[in-house]
């Protein structure tokens, strides 16, 4: 409605005669505007991203874990004193801690274990169920060649090319 044009309608109003009506348009005008603000804020509510989880063998799934089991079957490693995650939720999270792997010396079953600083990085981000997850994961030691596992939606893990 133009200004002009609301003008002439208020004149028209005798006193007390037009406040429901006035009223009503205010409530129909306030009605309108909350319909149009609620259409532009579900497409954003829609797409917030789901989390991603890691899950190790036999445990709970986790966000930003602090320790990853990593290879069970044989037990030749696992990282911890994980913090300060570095792109948790994107399509690779990386993060500093202790890597434990097992030196096979004389032989695996003996379970000599060694400890070095490096880097753990989890990405291929899958859906298992309702949920995404990062499946595989890639240790670096200091100092040492680096490895890759891989994992299904248990959480077992398999040596990953």
């Amino acid at each position: 409605m133009a200004a002009g044009s609301f003008a002439r309608y208020a004149r028209t109003m005798e006193p007390g005669k037009g406040r429901a009506k006035r009223r009503r348009a205010l409530r129909a005008a306030a009605l309108a505007l909350l319909v149009v603000l609620g259409a532009f804020a579900a497409p954003a509510a829609a797409t917030k991203p789901k989390p991603i989880f890691w899950k190790s063998f036999g445990k709970p799934v986790v966000v930003e874990p602090a320790r990853i089991d990593i290879d069970y079957g044989t037990g030749a490693a696992w990282a911890d004193h994980l913090t300060e995650w570095e792109g948790w939720g994107t399509a690779r999270a990386t993060a500093e801690g202790v890597l434990h792997l097992n030196t096979c010396r004389p032989y695996c079953a003996a379970g000599n274990f060694k400890a070095y600083r490096g880097r753990v990085t989890l990405f291929k981000v899958r859906n298992c169920g309702s949920q995404r997850r990062y499946m595989d994961v890639k240790i670096v030691p200091e100092h040492r060649p680096k490895a890759s596992w891989g994992s299904d939606c248990r959480g077992a893990q398999v040596v990953a090319p």
